[in-house]
């Protein structure tokens, strides 16, 4: 079936169960299968755009996918697994709690002890997908900083580079901000 097929199957099952369960709030609704089914709807996206940046046919496959990330990082198949079934698991608890922690009243204010805790679970799930692409090197800083410092600079050395993307990302102070 590949990914598109099992992952619309999935948010398909997902949705039918949430909607049957949440006849009133139907933005809940639309929300926690896609929550549930981030992981993998973020991992086919990076594969597609990927694929589409290097200007590959999207329908054929490659070894680009976050478990394929992890094995050429050199993780173990045992740890690849757990990071990736930890991710799904956060996640998920987050749109569980979506559906069943009472984080507002029946007169829309919110119930600031339960909106805490959402906003908690939230930070949390963005934290680790945070996490997960800075691990994975979804997003290349270093690449980036190459582009950039090149441009000021064309003689930049490898080493300042490095140097700089360390001091970067130590610091946490990147150009873009400033």
């Amino acid at each position: 079936m590949g990914d598109s097929g099992s992952n619309l199957l999935g948010l398909l099952l997902g949705a039918v169960v949430v909607e049957g369960s949440l006849k009133t709030n139907a933005l809940i609704a639309l929300v926690v299968p896609l929550v549930i089914l981030a992981v993998p709807f973020l991992d086919t996206g990076f594969v597609v755009a990927k694929r589409i940046k290097y200007r590959r046919p999207v329908y054929q496959g490659d070894s680009n996918h976050f478990h394929h990330r992890f094995h050429r990082m050199g993780f173990s198949q045992r740890k690849t697994v757990l990071y990736l079934y930890a991710w799904s698991t956060t996640m998920t608890g987050i749109a569980v709690a979506l559906r069943f922690v009472p984080y507002s009243q029946h007169n829309g204010r919110l119930n600031p002890g339960w909106a805490a805790v959402m906003g908690g679970l939230l930070l949390v799930g963005l934290a680790a997908s945070v996490y997960l692409v800075y691990v994975l090197e979804i997003l290349k800083l270093r690449r980036l900083r190459a582009w950039q410092l090149r441009r000021d600079d064309p003689g930049t050395s490898e080493h300042q580079i490095d140097t700089q993307v360390q001091a970067d990302l130590e610091t946490g102070e990147f150009p873009a901000l400033r």
